[in-house]
């Protein structure tokens, strides 16, 4: 090959190189404080709506009021909410629900199939029993987002009467876990590995901890950005075409002087 359509070729390759425009899809977590990018990730893989931007909307810790957790999520239509728990033996996890109704619905039980529950900390999803989804969460303006019948997840988040801070005391002050309205096959979402069976904190009777803070985000599809400056790239087709009429233009004179 001569110079000349070295030149063009090297032109043409160029231009190539410069349609790469590769989109952003990483999903934003704004103003969080309990969910970090592997959480998000796992709760996009279990929602299966694409990469999602994430917005924390209420954070609370202990003393705050279910008054003040309405007042930030009423309205705000599907959201999930994660819980710091904290066990007898002062291990963490964090646990939580999604849902696709609104939490200043109707008080009472209140029916959504695509609800789950999950441990972020130990990876698991539970979604409703067969049979009870009518009741898939509950409402109450008592209450911050409770999952299930009896509840499967429930979460005061109260200040303790005594004002003890022993683990043996406030582990069964503040919220709860129990398996009946979700999954009992899995046991109780806040149990990593639990079978289903027993009682206590596992199988299906009551496991009690303290609640040490609460967050409920609100979610959308993560906005699509690309590499440098949309205005001063071509679109990708014409730049494609236009190398590929140089390096047809600089071959067809090569083979005329031929």
């Amino acid at each position: 090959m001569n110079h000349s359509l070295k030149n063009i070729a090297l032109a043409a390759t160029m231009l190539f190189a410069s349609t790469n425009i590769t989109p952003a899809t990483a999903g934003v977590i704004t103003g969080s404080t309990l969910l970090d990018n592997p959480g998000s990730t796992l709760l996009e893989g279990w929602l299966a709506q694409g990469d999602l931007d994430w917005t924390s909307v209420w954070y609370g810790v202990t003393g705050d009021s279910a008054a003040s957790w309405h007042a930030a999520v009423d309205g705000a239509g599907p959201t999930v909410t994660i819980y710091d728990i904290v066990r007898a033996d002062g291990s963490h996890s964090l646990i939580g629900g999604y849902t696709a109704l609104d939490w200043a619905g109707t008080a009472g039980s209140a029916n959504d199939p695509d609800s789950f529950i999950f441990n972020l900390t130990s990876p698991e999803i539970q979604y409703s029993q067969a049979g009870e989804e009518w009741r898939s969460i509950y409402r109450t303006p008592a209450y911050f987002a409770t999952f299930g019948i009896g509840h499967d997840l429930f979460a005061g988040i109260t200040t303790l009467a005594n004002g003890s801070t022993s683990t043996s005391s406030f582990a069964f002050s503040s919220g709860y876990t129990y398996s009946f309205g979700y999954d009992r096959s899995q046991g109780q979402i806040s149990v990593a590995g639990d079978s289903g069976t027993g009682g206590g904190n596992s199988g299906i009777g009551i496991g009690a901890f303290y609640v040490a803070a609460g967050e409920t985000f609100t979610f959308s599809s993560a906005a699509q950005t690309t590499q440098g400056s949309a205005q001063s790239v071509p679109e990708p087709a014409p730049l494609a075409l236009l190398g590929f009429g140089l390096l047809g233009l600089g071959l067809s004179r090569r083979f005329r002087k031929q």
